[in-house]
This record gives structure tokens, sequence and C-alpha cells, in this order.
């Protein structure tokens, strides 16, 4: 999405997580920044890009 990189969610070890993280891949020192935080932790999510528009695939996300 505009040369950046989107890393959703995931898995620490202990616990799902519900962290969004950018790599903007046109800086002049691209690094990794917390842009966002999703409303419910997510683990094993998938997401892509096609024609402007992200695409979710299901994902595993923790028992209530």
């Amino acid at each position: 999405m505009d040369g950046k990189v989107y890393v959703i969610g995931g898995y620490d070890g202990q616990s799902r997580l519900s962290t969004v993280e950018c790599l903007d891949l046109s800086a002049e020192e691209p690094s990794w920044q917390q842009v966002a935080s999703m409303a419910q932790r997510r683990g094993l999510a998938g997401v892509c890009v096609y024609k402007g528009r992200d695409l979710d695939t299901p994902s595993v996300t923790p028992q209530m």
C-alpha cells in the first residue's frame, strides 16, 4: 500500500496481539512504527491488498 508493509496481530509466545505496525520503504531510513491497535487480538491472520482494497482472511481469536 503505497510503498508500505504492514504487520497485523501475531503471537508473542503467551498471547495473541492487537498491534499494527508499518514499515515505510520509501523513507530514507526505513524503520518499524506502531500505527494502530485493533479492537480484537488476532493470531494467524492474513491480509492482502488488491486494487486498493484490503482482503482479510480468517484468523484465530482468543476464547472469551
